[in-house]
């Protein structure tokens, strides 16, 4: 019959008394005792977390070996995949090492949040169509400030996500050539028209595409056209991409607008997809 596995807590409470009883650093991480890790022959008691925090992972990046001497990991725990860990056994710092290195943290997580809340606030203020459906999300971020890891590490991440959309939206504009619509491109006027047309639709474009209504851009070309709108002008090659999707979107234009654009098409057009 197989021993019963050994309480964590009582191996812990019978460890050296120069050993920590908890997790000595405030990370925003759920740590809990109950996992016993089998190396070496020996029982070791670890507390494990189920998911990582933004300041957990900032500190192992920023002060990996004080992490470990503070007895931080983050490894493979059996079948419960990649986790936090504290390991009370490797915590070799002192409470004045601890102390210093919770401060120190505590800076590199402010400096994060004073240069993240700003950079969202702009965001959510100037180009929420880089954000889509968590606009909402974005603007309590922004009301309420971030008061804490947990909050700064979600704003970095809808900050991340906005970027990687217009960096998308980019992109597709400079692989996408509508060769059949660069020859109406080549008037001012038509650019002039095209401009207009994209920032009409993205005014109309209040859902961000998020929902089928007839108003706005489509989910295909949402990104594209909320990046045209912005430009103070657009060149010529913008101009046939923004032709060609407002051929698509024709019947929400005013018909003096239409005229400007489509007095000469020079053929079907379809939106590209992002």
């Amino acid at each position: 019959m197989t021993p019963p596995l050994p309480d964590p807590l009582t191996l812990l409470e019978t460890a050296p008394c120069r050993l920590p009883i908890a997790p000595p650093l405030s990370l925003g991480l759920a740590l809990a005792p109950g996992y016993v890790h089998h190396v070496r022959g020996e029982d070791v008691p670890l507390w494990t977390a189920s998911a990582a925090t933004p300041a957990f992972l900032l500190a192992l990046k920023q002060r990996p070996a004080d992490m470990r001497r503070a007895g931080y990991l983050h490894f493979h725990i059996g079948d419960r995949g990649m986790r936090p860990v504290w390991w009370p056994a490797r915590c070799t710092a002192s409470p004045d090492e601890l102390a210093a290195l919770q401060a120190d943290l505590d800076r590199l997580v402010g400096a994060d949040a004073e240069a993240a809340l700003p950079r969202l606030a702009a965001i959510v203020a100037t180009a929420p169509w880089q954000l889509g459906r968590a606009l909402a999300e974005a603007a309590a971020l922004v009301r309420d400030g971030l008061p804490d890891s947990l909050s700064v590490g979600r704003a970095l991440a809808l900050i991340r996500n906005a970027d990687g959309v217009r960096a998308r939206a980019e992109i597709a504009l400079r692989r996408l050539r509508p060769e059949g619509w660069l020859r109406l491109a080549e008037s001012a006027d038509v650019r002039a028209a095209a401009l207009e047309g994209c920032r009409l639709l993205s005014a109309l474009d209040e859902d961000r595409a998020s929902r089928r209504n007839d108003a706005g851009w489509g989910q295909d070309d949402t990104s594209i056209g909320h990046l045209l709108a912005e430009r103070e002008e657009i060149s010529r090659e913008e101009t046939a991409h923004a032709a060609r999707l407002l051929h698509h979107h024709r019947r929400q234009l005013p018909a003096e607008l239409r005229s400007r654009l489509f007095d000469t098409v020079p053929g079907p057009a379809t939106a590209p997809v992002l």
